[in-house]
């Protein structure tokens, strides 16, 4: 049996694209994969799999040692959904 892939196109302001891009690239992955680790994450956690928040108008930005951190505490939370998509 093959394998079907279905698409999902976003839309994201050219510098979130960009920044996403970088931290990817930063953790080693691409950001279809990045997406795809989400989805996986949502869907075997029945929720965002993180903390949503709102927080007067701020934005939070984080160091490229952060961006790595946070990288590695993903892959590693989530490696068996990582696996089931490398198959």
């Amino acid at each position: 049996m093959t394998k079907k892939e279905s698409y999902i196109q976003i839309r994201v302001q050219p510098e979130v694209k960009t920044e996403f891009e970088k931290i990817c690239s930063i953790i080693g992955i691409s950001p279809s994969t990045a997406v795809s680790i989400f989805i996986n994450a949502t869907i075997n956690t029945k929720g965002i799999p993180f903390p949503v928040t709102a927080k007067h108008n701020e934005i939070e930005y984080v160091s490229e040692e952060r961006a790595e951190k946070l990288g590695r505490d993903i892959m590693s939370k989530y490696h068996s959904a990582f696996e089931r998509l490398a198959e």
